[in-house]
Order: structure tokens, then C-alpha cells, then sequence
């Protein structure tokens, strides 16, 4: 379960608070609270839609002293400064697309990473939905069947391809509920399987 709020401070800059719930076995805890600032600095219409590029920077750090030391921790307790880019489409009939891939430097001994997300979907008045595929390379890091058998499980190395989608129902112009459902189906040092999520949103900018 998770609360994502965004604010609008101009038109072109947002920023943008997520906190995650999450249950994994026999762990359930407030994982990584993360702020993220992202800024638009094109738009330009064409006859297929409108085309967009955005920034974004932020930071992310753990809100609770959950375990780790196994594949189904649900995090590695690391403070991260994010990066992104994105390109945005959105078609005169609703669907969209968005590319969006970064940087996360992290913190101390757990490796940093390069994320790609590529997402598909359609946002109307009343009902938001995507499809999306989801991809994270480490750089370095120790595995966790590792020799030895690993002492710092802050240093795992984590990758992973995910595949997943959101339904998501507004119940005004600033609340609405969603959940998801995603699936592992490769990767290193992680749980391979199906998760699921519940979450609200409200947004705070001008309507």
C-alpha cells in the first residue's frame, strides 16, 4: 500500500512525495520515502499529439529500520539521489506513452543502478490504466549465493526485469485510488514472482 502526493508549483515544475507500505513474508513495514523534483522544459504539438521533455531529481531514504539479509527484504536500507529523463507522448485520443531512464547513486556500499522504464496507456476523465515493462542494472555489488556467504547485505547487486500495470479511478479533481500488479520474471538477487499494490493520490496543485 502506498500514498503518492504531487504539487504543482508552475505549470512546468512539480514535485512529487511517495510512501510505500510494503509486506513481504513475514517483514511488513514503511519502506523508502522518496521526493522527487521534476521539471518540463519542451512541449510541442503535432497532428498524432503532444510530445514532451522533462527532468527529474530527488532523493531517497529508508523511513523504517526494516531487515535485510534475504530475496524477499523489501529493501536494502540505502539513501539515494535520483536522476531521470522522460519523453512524453500523449495522443489527441488519450493513450500515451512514456521512456524514462536515469542514474541512482547511492549512498555508502550499496551499488548504484540504472533504471529504464517504458510505459503504455490511456488517461481519460474517469479511468487511468498502463501496462508497463520495468528494468534495473547494479553496478557491482556481491550475489547472494555468493563465496564466502555474504556478511553486508547492503552490498548485493540488484537487477531485475519486471512487467506489470495500474488501474487507477479518480473520485475528484485531487483524489483517486489505484492498485497494481506486477511480475519478476528475471533477475539477480531478487524475488522472482507476482507483487500487488493498493494506493491513493491526491494532488495538490491548482485544478
Amino acid at each position: 500500500v502506498s500514498i503518492f502526493t504531487a504539487f504543482g508549483i508552475t505549470d512546468n515544475l512539480d514535485v512529487n512525495l511517495s510512501v510505500p507500505y510494503i509486506s513481504s513474508n513475514k517483514e511488513s513495514n514503511f519502506q523508502d520515502i522518496s521526493v522527487l523534483l521534476k521539471y518540463r522544459f519542451l512541449r510541442f504539438n503535432s497532428e498524432l499529439g503532444a510530445f514532451e521533455l522533462s527532468t527529474a531529481a530527488g532523493l531517497s531514504t529508508p523511513l523504517s529500520e526494516y531487515s535485510i539479509g534475504g530475496l524477499n527484504d523489501i529493501g536494502q536500507q540505502a539513501t539515494s539521489i535520483e536522476t531521470r529523463a522522460l519523453l512524453h507522448f500523449r495522443s489527441n485520443s488519450s493513450w500515451f506513452a512514456t521512456l524514462q531512464s536515469g542514474f541512482s547513486f547511492k549512498v555508502e556500499e550499496v551499488p548504484n543502478s540504472l533504471p529504464a522504464t517504458l510505459k503504455v496507456g490511456r488517461a481519460t476523465s474517469n479511468w487511468y490504466y498502463d501496462v508497463y515493462y520495468d528494468y534495473q542494472h547494479s553496478f557491482g555489488g556481491i550475489d547472494y549465493r555468493g563465496t564466502p556467504f555474504p556478511q553486508n547485505f547492503r552490498e548485493f547487486g540488484v537487477d531485475f526485469h519486471k512487467a506489470g500495470g495500474t488501474l487507477y479511478k479518480p473520485f475528484s479533481s485531487s483524489l483517486g485510488a489505484y492498485i497494481s500488479v506486477s511480475y519478476t520474471f528475471a533477475g539477480r538477487n531478487t524475488f522472482l514472482g507476482a507483487s500487488y499494490g493498493l494506493g491513493l493520490s491526491y494532488n495538490f496543485g491548482k485544478n
